[in-house]
């Protein structure tokens, strides 16, 4: 699967191996964002559903619109929210075990939860 933009611009989190996001970092229009869960699920999520994003602490980010709440843990995560905010951000994606192996200033995806009623 490639994980990159149409375009090529993009950044990823760690190494390739390793990789817990994605960012445009062109000009392309992103629309979009996916969620890869631990248990294979992909959540494909669009931009126009996401009025509030809120980080609490560094360590939790929760995204709220109608009928959806996405809630992502672990570290820092100022930089997913300036991402979001900017409409950047092309994928998320949990890290294989709860086990944070990655570098003090890396972001790490300790786990990712989405609830609503658009998840029936």
């Amino acid at each position: 699967m490639d994980l990159k933009g149409n375009n090529g611009a993009y950044t990823t989190g760690g190494s390739q191996k390793k990789s817990l996001y994605g960012v445009e970092k062109g000009n392309r229009f992103v629309r979009r964002f996916r969620l890869f869960l631990r248990n294979g699920q992909v959540i494909s999520v669009p931009y126009a559903l996401l009025p509030i994003v809120i980080l609490e602490a560094d360590k939790s980010l929760r995204l709220k619109s109608h009928g959806l709440e996405v809630t992502v843990k672990g570290r820092s995560l100022h930089k997913v929210e300036e991402w979001l905010n900017e409409e950047k951000l092309l994928w998320l994606k949990e890290a294989n075990t709860d086990m944070d192996d990655t570098e003090e200033y890396e972001v790490f995806i300790k786990s990712i939860e989405v609830e609503g009623d658009l998840m029936l």
